[in-house]
């Protein structure tokens, strides 16, 4: 009696049946039930009475009535009806696959949607695909035609839980999965992981985001090595890095390079004048007579002639020294003696740049061995040989300022020289990876006179 008033019931809320798809094992079917649209999941004719069809179907709902998210089918009751069978009530999503969204296009001049738009589903996806596996459970089998695309706003909802699992289920944990989203550990008997799930949305981002930019995080999701593929929240942070468009991601690595050259050039400039001083002092001074220095009471020295008779004057030498105490006087070094400290400095010199040399060719290797590493393709791979790059030549000029110290380099002598193989190097790399322009530029801003391009060549 209870089960023909149920019945009764079912039979008076139905407003027409249609049937919308048809599988091997399952149908589904659109109905209106309290005025709204609905959809059916069941089973084919001849599975209707199966125990384990009836299992599997019973478990898909258990599973889908557990997420609670905007972006998965709404799962609102499972039932007996009496002319379909066991089914589940579901939400009627008004849109197209994901396939028949890339295939057709959403716009008449263009192969494929909006990159801004398919940017948007693909966060979709992937944000879905987190509160799936927060909830501990496992799709198994993403591919486009599981994906509702909503054509009033573009949203997304996924469908299909058939072969979805979750720890605490026992039953159909063998592999599934279409073989062409499907991962390569899906493909023989295994247990399921969201690895094989993180796999299946590379494959669709393949298809989604088929632009440059967007290829590291597709190659680290499709990893053959399942151990190497990224979590669901990696993918979310990268892809909502690469959302702001790589003209972001140019600027902020543009104004690193810009004021590592700026640092640089401003430290070399700032003190050419010192090291000039420096280097006149070091040369050879011929002197014809010997100066006197006569202390002023307010401290200043008075520079003269010892023979006061003569009117010429005689320019106080640079890097004289003055002496301190009362009207003591200062001699200069002899002529053989500065002679000899010139001599010295010369020898002390070239072996600094033969030095500097050797370790700017050991860069420029390294530069070659990299490559160009853009700034526009290929962003997130990039980045990291960008690191590995950058880590070896800090070691190279760690290694050149110890083999300098090791020799009793002075310290000023040792940044000079620090300072020529780091200026050839951000140069150079800057243009092996296509930025010498912005090098160029720099250049002419801060020097003292035009080069004709980046690298060595500023210090001819």
């Amino acid at each position: 009696m209870a089960t023909s008033l149920i019945i009764e019931d079912l039979q008076s809320e139905e407003d027409g049946i249609e049937e919308l798809c048809r599988h091997s094992k399952r149908v589904v079917w659109l109905s209106v039930r309290d005025g709204r649209r609905v959809v059916y999941k069941g089973l084919t004719e001849d599975l209707r009475h199966h125990p384990e069809e009836i299992a599997s179907l019973r478990k898909e709902y258990s599973l889908g009535i557990r997420l609670d998210c905007e972006g998965v089918v709404r799962f609102y009751g499972f039932e007996l009806h009496p002319q379909l069978g066991p089914i589940m009530i579901m939400e009627y999503v008004d849109g197209y696959s994901l396939y028949d969204y890339l295939k057709d296009g959403q716009s008449d001049d263009a192969d494929l949607p909006p990159l801004g738009e398919r940017l948007k589903i693909s966060m979709d996806i992937a944000g879905s695909m987190d509160i799936m596996h927060n909830a501990g459970i496992l799709h198994r089998d993403l591919k486009p035609d599981n994906i509702l695309v909503r054509k009033k706003d573009k949203h997304v909802k996924i469908i299909d839980f058939g072969h979805a699992d979750a720890e605490d289920f026992v039953i159909y944990k063998t592999s599934v999965g279409t073989t062409q989203y499907g991962s390569p550990e899906q493909q023989v008997p295994s247990v399921g992981s969201r690895a094989g799930d993180i796999y299946s949305f590379g494959k669709i981002l393949e298809q989604l985001l088929p632009e440059r930019r967007f290829r590291a995080i597709i190659d680290a999701c499709i990893s053959v090595d399942e151990s190497k593929r990224p979590d669901i929240k990696w993918v979310i942070q990268h892809l909502s890095d690469s959302r702001g468009g790589r003209s972001w991601h140019r600027w902020i690595m543009g104004a690193v390079v810009l004021l590592s050259l700026v640092a640089c050039l401003t430290f070399y400039f700032s003190n050419y004048n010192r090291d000039a001083v420096h280097d006149m002092a070091s040369e050879e001074v011929k002197v014809d007579s010997i100066l006197e220095v006569k202390t002023m009471g307010d401290g200043s020295a008075d520079v003269g002639k010892a023979d006061a008779g003569e009117d010429e004057i005689i320019p106080k030498p640079v890097g004289a020294s003055v002496a301190k105490e009362g009207n003591a006087k200062s001699e200069l070094p002899s002529q053989a003696a500065a002679t000899v400290d010139a001599a010295t400095n010369q020898t002390l010199q070239k072996n600094i740049t033969a030095i500097v040399d050797k370790y700017i060719r050991e860069a420029d290797n390294i530069n070659n061995r990299y490559g160009e590493l853009s700034y526009t393709d290929n962003i997130e791979e990039n980045d990291r040989q960008r690191l590995k790059r950058g880590k070896e030549h800090f070691a190279l000029s760690d290694r050149m300022e110890k083999e300098l110290s090791d020799l009793g380099i002075d310290n000023s002598r040792r940044q000079e020289a620090y300072n020529k193989l780091w200026t050839h190097i951000v140069f150079e790399t800057n243009r092996i990876d296509g930025v010498d322009e912005m090098a160029k530029k720099i250049l002419k801003e801060y020097s003292d006179k035009p080069k004709s391009g980046p690298g060595s060549q500023i210090w001819e």
